[in-house]
């Protein structure tokens, strides 16, 4: 499951447009209003991925942009799924 986390202060009304616009129907978006996710999760800036296995545990983090549909991110991201 991919979960989007938005921190824009514009909510939903400013998001939805851009989700629309990349086709990301199957992406469910939280918002962190109040910026939980930094202090949580440690965060230094965004963007920021972070995989989380499903008993709650970091499996991996990057900090920055990424190509995650080919190459070798979307290797290692589908090696981590299978574990």
């Amino acid at each position: 499951m991919v979960i989007a986390i938005s921190q824009d202060e514009g909510g939903p009304a400013q998001v939805r447009p851009f989700a629309e616009k990349l086709k990301l129907s199957k992406v469910k978006i939280l918002y962190d209003t109040d910026k939980r996710g930094f202090r949580d999760y440690a965060l230094r800036g965004l963007p920021t991925t972070v995989l989380i296995s499903p008993q709650g545990m970091v499996m991996a983090r990057l900090e920055g942009s990424a190509t995650w549909d080919v190459g070798g991110l979307a290797n290692q991201v589908e090696s981590l799924t299978k574990k």
